[in-house]
């Protein structure tokens, strides 16, 4: 797993946080493909993340 950078999110970094959750949902789908993560584990947090889209 990679380590991660912390980020402050504004109203002026719009386009940013938009990239920042398709990085995140990349890297949730390798974890998937890879075995890591549980499917309702993945699951929880992939709607998460489309939630902040």
């Amino acid at each position: 797993m990679r380590i991660r950078e912390e980020v402050v999110l504004d109203s002026s970094t719009s386009v940013t946080a938009q990239e920042l959750v398709i990085d995140a949902i990349r890297e949730l789908e390798q974890q998937r493909e890879r075995g890591e993560i549980e499917h309702a584990a993945y699951f929880m947090k992939k709607r998460s993340l489309v939630k902040m889209l």
